[in-house]
């Protein structure tokens, strides 16, 4: 804005930086909440189908019920914890390494498809560097 350069020029600078770095922060964490409330979705849906088929299907194996309940639970209580992290962690802290997509495809559908039968396998490896806590939620969502 235009207008002379002095001290109270400096201070309503300064004020209007501030304002501006704390609507940056506060859209940076309306994102963040939105992206944790759809990431923890995902297990939790799956945990109530799991529980939808267990009482609307009694003649289902409910060992194997209580088996991917308990794999889903883990996997909720990891991505809580990864979220934990993010919410902590300065993105910038991660370090990278390069990561067998193909293999984490498979563990995905080991975690989500145990009784399926898998008619794919990779023909090569595929390698990127997404952060540790991302991996599994990558490819489990």
């Amino acid at each position: 804005m235009p207008g002379r350069q002095d001290e109270f020029r400096e201070l309503a600078d300064a004020f209007d930086a501030m304002l501006a770095r704390l609507e940056a922060h506060v859209a940076e964490q309306r994102r963040f909440a939105a992206n944790a409330s759809h990431e923890l979705r995902t297990p939790l849906a799956v945990s109530k189908s799991l529980l939808d088929v267990a009482r609307t299907d009694p003649s289902h194996d409910t060992g194997e019920v209580l088996d991917r309940l308990q794999v889903v639970n883990t996997r909720a209580i990891d991505l809580t914890e990864a979220l934990l992290l993010l919410s902590r962690a300065d993105q910038r802290s991660f370090t990278r390494e390069r990561v067998d997509l193909s293999l984490m495809a498979e563990e995905a559908a080991e975690t989500l498809l145990p009784s399926r039968k898998r008619t794919a396998s990779p023909s090569r490896p595929a390698a990127t560097s997404p952060p540790r806590a991302d991996r599994r939620r990558s490819c489990c969502n």
